[in-house]
Parts: structure tokens; sequence; C-alpha cells
């Protein structure tokens, strides 16, 4: 336990000293909020106002739903970046005092995780802070306190599930140079995962249900249902439920694959099981690490 703590300490500090990690962390929202102020978010306030009217609520609606999208994406990015430090840790033989130190594997990788979850938490939960702040301004209500609380612990499923995920993909690299192209190329394409960029419902549909089964997918669904029902309920109030459906399903609200639908308790169950299966794989990378020392 202490020598685990130890490990989280000092991932703690390393990733808050390293300003470069910070940056990557967020890439992938920087990339998404500039994707959504030159188009996506003019297209869907336009494709929601031809179905609906242009009514009061269609820019609380669109501004949830992307701020919905950044706490799934974040909760990613934020993991993988802090997760990076492993890598130099290999380069630099930092890793072979871990190796051969009487310290079960389990508790490194935990350590790694565990820092990693720490880290993406606070900075999820900062993002989370300023978009509930940037939703009011932009004349949206503030969310209550039992929305509040489902928010946050679907940001620490969410940071937990990505942070397990992240050290099993980190571990499949070698050098600094490869983690840092794996953090600009899941930046760059967890939006597609997400169904941010394009809505699942442009693809094709035997495409759409496998893409609708990765984990970024199913819990960005999760996080837009706890968050946009005040302004799915005022925008569609008193239009016909087939346009709220048709709304929710095109644009990632609601999630069904292979006709299963997925509700926000089967989500929640989907990550715990893809949480402890990457971490169950985790540890047998790091069993062939030693291998290979």
């Amino acid at each position: 336990m202490k020598a685990m703590l130890r490990i989280v300490r000092r991932n703690l500090l390393n990733y808050f000293y390293d300003k470069t990690s910070i940056f990557f962390s967020f890439l992938s929202v920087f990339i998404l909020i500039l994707v959504y102020a030159v188009f996506l978010g003019k297209l869907q306030k336009d494709g929601i106002a031809a179905s609906v009217g242009d009514i009061e609520g269609i820019g609380w609606l669109v501004d949830t739903w992307l701020i919905a999208g950044l706490l799934s994406v974040s909760s990613f990015t934020v993991p993988l970046a802090v997760m990076s430090d492993m890598v130099s840790d290999l380069e630099n033989r930092v890793f072979d005092d871990f190796l051969v130190a009487p310290i079960p594997r389990r508790s490194i990788v935990f350590g790694y995780v565990l820092s990693s979850f720490v880290i993406g938490s606070i900075m999820v939960t900062v993002t989370f802070v300023l978009g509930q702040l940037y939703i009011v301004s932009q004349g949206g209500e503030w969310f209550s306190l039992l929305e509040i609380g489902s928010i946050m612990l679907m940001i620490f499923l969410s940071t937990a599930t990505f942070s397990a995920l992240s050290f099993f993909l980190i571990s499949l690299v070698k050098t600094v140079n490869a983690a840092s192209t794996l953090n600009t190329l899941i930046g760059t394409l967890i939006g597609f995962f997400a169904g941010i960029y394009v809505p699942f419902v442009a693809f094709n549909e035997s495409f759409a249900n496998v893409l609708k089964l990765n984990p970024a997918a199913q819990l960005v669904s999760a996080f837009r249902r706890l968050m946009m029902q005040g302004p799915l309920d005022l925008v569609f109030n008193g239009a016909p439920e087939t346009y709220r459906n048709a709304y929710e399903s095109d644009y990632g609200i609601s999630l069904s694959s292979f006709g299963i639908d997925f509700s926000i308790w089967g989500i929640v169950l989907y990550a715990l099981v893809a949480m402890l299966v990457f971490f169950m794989m985790s540890i047998a990378r790091l069993k062939a690490f030693k291998r290979s020392f």
C-alpha cells in the first residue's frame, strides 16, 4: 500500500509539473470546441429548428450536448496523457526498480491507474464546472443537486474505466515519441468513436452498431442522458414524441446496438466490466514486462 501511494504521489507531481502533458490531455477538447464553433453547433441547431421551429431552448440543448461530449472525451484523454509517464519511466529505466522490488504487480498497475484516476477526476470536474458556467452564461439553467451528484458519479466511473484502458494501451508502446503519437491519434479520433463529430445515423447501420459498443460511445450517452433532460423537455414540449425520439437516437442520447437498447444502468454495468477486463489485461502485460528485462 505504501509503495502504491508513493507511485500515485510521484505521478501527480510529474503531471502537474509538465505543462506539455496538460496540453495533450485537452488537445481533443480544443479540437472538439473548434469543430463545434466552426460548423457542428450551427448544423445541429438548424436541424432541430427545422423539426420543431426556432423556439427557446435550442441553444441550451446543443450547448449541453457539447459539454456532455467534452466530459466523456476528457475522461479518456487526461488519464491517457498521465499514463504516458510510464513510457518515460521505461525509457529511463526507472521502471526496472519497480519490477525488481518486492511489490505485487497488481499494486504497480493500481498505482498508475489510481494516479490517472485522481488527476483525471480533478481535470474533468474542472471541465464540468467551466461547462456549467458556460451553459448558464448562454441562457441555460443550473443543474440540480441530484443531477450534479449523478454527473459526478458518472465522471468517476468514466475516468476509472478509461484509466484502466489507458494503462493497457500505453503498455503496447515502447518510446515517448510513440506515446505522444498515440495521445494525438486518440485525441483526434475520440470524437468519431463517441459519435460527436459525425452522428451514428450517418454511418452504415452495421458499422454504427459496432461503433456503439466502444466504451466512449456508451459513456457519452450516459452523460447526455443525465445532463440533457431539462433542455429536451423544453425544446420538444408539445412536439410529436417521434421528433424527440428521432433526435435522441440520431445524436447518441439513447443508444441501441444490434437490436439491444442500452439503459443507463446497462451502460454502468458495461463500464464496470470493461474496467475489470482492462485492469486484468494490464496486469498480464506487466508480467510480460518482467520477462522482457
